[in-house]
């Protein structure tokens, strides 16, 4: 008989917060790699403006952005955007030899814009960052009780 054993089985709700964790924590490496503490505001502006991002980009983008990082700064959003665009850029150019078909960006030049509709269930760029920061960083809303 074959008996498949599930261990620690997780809600859609604890995935989620365990991928938007890990997905926060690829930011944070933003402020690690300069020696400077995490800014919640800052961040939290961050996770909204790159909240788009799927996982595996973000990695590389930071990835490629602190290998050419020159100054002791967090990089700015515009960097972060930059080597995203790098990135796909390259993901397409591959794609297309691969395919043998021409890359044609005029396609993005002329694309009209892209309404993004957000799903109340979902928490916001502030929920997240509160989330994270509860559980990896200084533990703010308990020293603000203490004080």
């Amino acid at each position: 008989m074959n008996t498949l054993l599930i261990k620690d089985v997780k809600s859609d709700t604890e995935i989620y917060q365990l991928a938007t964790a890990e997905w926060t924590a690829q930011l944070t490496q933003l402020w690690e790699a300069v020696g400077k503490p995490v800014d919640r505001k800052q961040l939290a502006v961050y996770v909204k403006q790159l909240g788009r991002v799927p996982l595996g980009l973000l990695e590389q983008a930071i990835s490629e952005i602190l290998q050419n990082h020159t100054y002791n700064t967090v990089p700015t959003l515009g960097e972060i955007w930059k080597a995203i665009k790098d990135i796909s850029y390259r993901w397409y150019q591959a794609e297309s030899a691969y395919w043998g078909t021409e890359l044609n960006l005029d396609i993005v030049d002329h694309a009209s814009t892209v309404q993004i509709c957000t799903n109340p269930d979902l928490p916001s760029a502030y929920d997240m960052v509160d989330a994270w920061w509860t559980k990896y960083g200084k533990g703010w809303k308990n020293e603000a009780a203490i004080q």
